[in-house]
């Protein structure tokens, strides 16, 4: 028996509510810990090479684990088992080419980088943090994908369990460990053990989760067998296409705003201040997700009929009224302490606070975006979701060219909040014109 049939409605939503609330405490817990820790220049490339890590792990598996969401969760729900098969043995072969690519790559740095220190030509401490999370990205990327098969097989509290709470566990307690009880130096070469063996770990108790629980998610994994021959095209192959370029442009657009301030010239410290702006609004960041992870399984198949479109109408309601109500009482709380929130990051941290203000509105109107967004990725509209991504990758760089040299970090949160007004736009009236759906509950 799945989840989210012992667990419906409002009980499973607030379940998904608390564990993703668990892990923005861990999270912001384990932000202070480094922040604290480290310089705000070193917190600052420590954000950037986090977000490097997010994307390349994203770009290696090729936007395949947001179809998987639209599709194979289709596929089991309706067990046809066929077409599982299919989708699974695509996917992988799919996937490994640019997998493979990242082991390797990530292989030869890593070499390449232990031999010149052994040479003494240059110290194996000496590189950008970023270069240090090539080596990690392929563990981080089978974490991802099996996330999303966890979240297809109807399993969202596993997927939420194992996939956001358990990485985030592991890395508090080992860098409380390390540099909080046993006083370790926060060198890069520690930064980067700690996230590769909460990795390793993750993976692993997901594959177990997987093989006990939902074992045909495991049987056609092989990508190396007889090559799948369809009698007809797929109706996921062209759609996944779509999907892995807007996931590509979505992917880019999350490195944009941190890429500016690490470029602009003497603006080193503000890439450290703004890190703990993005630690504090987080726990915004996961609010929509929380409540659509029970409906995101869904929504392709409820767009399939009027019928089924009225349902989903009210689901969509919900998850609106829900995300609204949270919404506004944690930017309140956010807003009312921001000071105190700030200054918990360590001195001078207070300078992002008319940043942090900003950046409170533009997650709130993404906690509004989140519904549409999610609409537009699991519907037939392949081509709208490339739009969406980027043309809100293209506002976020054009606007925080501009204002990132003059206004800094301030003007980076501007081009935030642009990039995320563009976004919603296009996205709701996109639903509304072909499925005519209110995704903002009144528009």
């Amino acid at each position: 028996m799945t989840e989210t049939r012992k667990l419906t409605g409002a009980k499973l939503s607030f379940l998904l509510l608390a564990i993703a609330l668990a892990t923005f405490g861990l999270r912001y817990a384990l932000n202070l810990i480094l922040a604290r820790n480290l310089s705000p220049d070193s917190y600052g490339n420590l954000v950037f090479a986090v977000r490097i890590l997010g994307m390349v792990a994203a770009l290696s598996l090729l936007g395949t684990a947001t179809s998987s969401t639209r599709f194979l969760s289709k596929y089991l729900k309706c067990h046809t088992h066929d077409s599982v098969h299919g989708f699974l043995r695509w996917n992988t072969r799919i996937v490994m080419r640019p997998f493979l690519a990242s082991v390797a790559v990530g292989g030869i740095v890593c070499i390449s980088m232990f031999c010149l220190d052994l040479v003494e030509s240059r110290s194996i401490e000496s590189y950008h943090l970023s270069v240090y999370m090539l080596w990690i990205a392929p563990l981080f990327a089978v974490g991802l994908l099996l996330g999303a098969y966890l979240l297809c097989a109807d399993r969202p509290v596993a997927s939420a369990l194992l996939s956001q709470l358990l990485p985030l566990g592991l890395q508090v307690a080992l860098f409380a460990t390390l540099l909080v009880a046993l006083y370790a130096k926060p060198t890069k070469l520690l930064i980067v053990g700690v996230l590769a063996a909460s990795s390793l770990v993750v993976a692993i108790v997901q594959l177990i989760y997987i093989r006990a629980r939902t074992p045909i998610l495991l049987r056609n994994l092989w990508p190396f067998g007889k090559r799948p021959v369809f009698p007809e095209q797929p109706e996921w192959l062209r759609a996944s296409l779509w999907l892995i370029l807007g996931q590509t442009f979505f992917q880019l657009a999350t490195l944009v705003d941190v890429m500016l301030l690490e470029l602009a010239p003497g603006r080193e410290k503000e890439l450290g201040y703004y890190g703990a702006v993005l630690a504090i609004i987080n726990v915004l960041l996961i609010v929509p997700k929380a409540t659509l992870t029970p409906l995101a399984a869904k929504i392709s198949s409820l767009l399939e009929t009027p019928e089924d479109r009225r349902e989903l109408q009210g689901e969509l309601n919900r998850a609106v009224r829900i995300n609204t109500l949270l919404g506004l009482g944690l930017a309140a709380l956010i807003l009312w302490f921001s000071r105190d929130l700030l200054s918990s990051f360590g001195p001078g941290y207070e300078a992002a606070r008319p940043a942090l203000v900003i950046a409170v509105g533009a997650a709130f109107l993404n906690i509004l975006g989140r519904v549409p967004i999610a609409v537009v990725a699991r519907s037939d509209m392949n081509s709208r979701l490339l739009v969406v991504s980027s043309v809100g990758l293209a506002v976020l760089l054009v606007v925080g060219a501009v204002l990132v040299g003059p206004f800094g970090m301030t003007g980076v949160a501007v081009a935030l909040l642009c990039s995320t007004v563009t976004r919603i736009t296009i996205a709701v009236v996109s639903v509304r014109r072909r499925y005519e759906l209110k995704t903002l509950g009144i528009v």
